[in-house]
């Protein structure tokens, strides 16, 4: 499984969501969308930060969007 946080320039909950998971000492990737608007549309974001998980196919399992503590240890739960 691989976690995939979808940020922006300029967000607070973006810096809150790295933190958390940093602090949790979690593996993730960053796509910074500002920088990358074409994964807007690939993953149908709606907002940032949004953390996505991936199976080993690429295929999205679960995601979350804006600062959640709890559903991100549900994501966190759910790797392997």
């Amino acid at each position: 499984m691989k976690l995939t946080v979808f940020t922006q320039n300029d967000c607070r909950f973006c810096g809150m969501t790295k933190g958390f998971l940093d602090d949790r000492e979690v593996k993730y990737e960053t796509i910074n969308i500002s920088d990358e608007p074409e994964y807007i549309n690939k993953y149908d974001l709606m907002g940032a930060p949004t953390v996505v998980l991936f199976d080993e196919e690429n295929e999205e399992v679960a995601r979350t969007t804006g600062f959640n503590p709890e559903e991100l240890g549900v994501l966190i739960d759910n790797l392997d």
